[in-house]
């Protein structure tokens, strides 16, 4: 188990959003719909150690990303151009 989901079971939309703690579901469906099961459990757990380490900084650096924020901000800068353009409709 990682940070409340078994690694053998299928990533959710609501099991992402509860380990993030995060109420708006829409950008991580379209993150986990355009990532697939297998990029965002990888993205989740990078998150997760992300976090562990102290967290992100918002781009003006004027305070510490949420483990959501977190989560979409690895989601943007790992993902192709393609794939920024699917999540962003």
């Amino acid at each position: 188990m990682r940070g409340g989901v078994r690694v053998d079971d299928r990533l959710t939309v609501k099991q992402l959003a509860q380990v993030l703690g995060e109420t708006e579901h829409r950008a991580l469906a379209k993150a986990l719909r355009v990532l697939g099961q297998a990029r965002a459990l990888t993205l989740l757990i990078e998150t997760l150690h992300v976090e562990s380490q102290g967290g992100l900084l918002t781009l003006d650096q004027s305070r510490r990303r949420s483990r959501g924020g977190t989560f979409l901000a690895l989601c943007r800068e790992q993902a192709t151009r393609q794939e920024r353009r699917q999540m962003c409709r």
